[in-house]
């Protein structure tokens, strides 16, 4: 009698595993999205994956807005010109997420030379069927 309850209640999960999962590999597509628009400085899908009060508190603890990233890209500012990201953990809460993981890039800032290894956490929102990232923390490893 256990056994069976036990397999009727796993069938009836199955549904939820299956969307976890879809939101998962979603969410990650989306994170590998978003490097590959700021380096292509593909502003559009930037602006539908960045929510309009989006800000990041980089390595050095300061924090900057959508339009200060933004501004600093099409100044020539910053330059992004590769990403990778490993170890992403997606945890989802309903309508919000958290993406966890790791980032290799390269790019320059002020025609210096930046980049490396940072660990990043994102937090992102479902509005409608769209989700979007409201908020970034990034913890840069070592020298790199």
């Amino acid at each position: 009698m256990k056994l069976s309850t036990i397999a009727v209640a796993f069938t009836l999960s199955m549904p939820c595993l299956v969307t976890a999962q879809s939101v998962d590999q979603q969410l990650k597509k989306l994170e590998v999205a978003w490097g590959d628009a700021g380096i292509k400085k593909d502003y559009a899908t930037l602006d539908q994956l960045l929510a309009d009060d989006f800000s990041v508190i980089d390595e050095e603890g300061r924090i900057q807005t959508k339009a200060q990233g933004e501004a600093a890209m099409k100044s020539g500012e910053d330059v992004f010109t590769s990403q990778v990201l490993s170890d992403m953990k997606v945890r989802v809460y309903g309508d919000a997420a958290v993406v966890t993981g790791k980032a290799v890039t390269k790019g320059t800032h002020k025609g210096k030379e930046v980049g490396g290894t940072y660990m990043f956490t994102d937090v992102w929102v479902k509005h409608g069927s769209a989700w979007q990232c409201v908020a970034e923390h990034v913890s840069k490893l070592g020298k790199g």
